[in-house]
């Protein structure tokens, strides 16, 4: 049996379980049980927080998980979002080079708002990408749901 274990973000919880979880991995990844770690209940914006605002000059040093699967350590230090345990067979890296920038179009609202890509894995039934938005937090999505940039540019903000 495989799992994904994620680790989402303190704003915003439970809109986001109810979007994110029930929409994307309910429809698109049917056989794969979702373990959700949550952070501490109450997080401070320090510099210790895993996943505070991201300075968009800096985007390139965002650490991330290169050419292999993420871990449950990677999600520890901030380098993922997720990690897949069990059944590993027909996993992969999607090759993608991370960190990237990118425009993530979510579903419900249609807007566009600017990520860090800082993970992709390919399952027989998904490609699922970590990333980090700008603000703060981070989150799970699908290859389809990124409009991947060269860099930030004039939509990147």
């Amino acid at each position: 049996m495989t799992k994904i274990s994620y680790n989402p973000p303190d704003q915003a919880l439970n809109v986001w379980l109810k979007t994110r979880i029930t929409f994307n991995v309910r429809q698109r990844m049917r056989r794969i049980s979702i373990i959700i770690f949550a952070l501490l209940p109450i997080m401070t914006y320090s510099k210790n927080n895993l996943w505070g605002p991201i300075d968009a000059q800096k985007w390139e040093a965002t650490p991330c998980v290169v050419g292999r699967l993420a871990s449950e350590q990677d999600v520890k230090e901030g380098k993922a979002v997720f990690y897949i345990s069990g059944d590993l067979s027909g996993v992969k890296p999607i090759g993608i080079s991370l960190p990237a920038c990118a425009l993530y179009h979510e579903v419900a609202s249609k807007e566009a708002t600017p990520v860090i890509l800082i993970q992709a894995e390919e399952t027989p039934k998904a490609q699922t990408i970590g990333f980090r938005f700008i603000s703060g937090g981070n989150g799970v999505c699908t290859l389809a749901e990124l409009e991947i940039l060269k860099g930030p540019n004039e939509k990147f903000k």
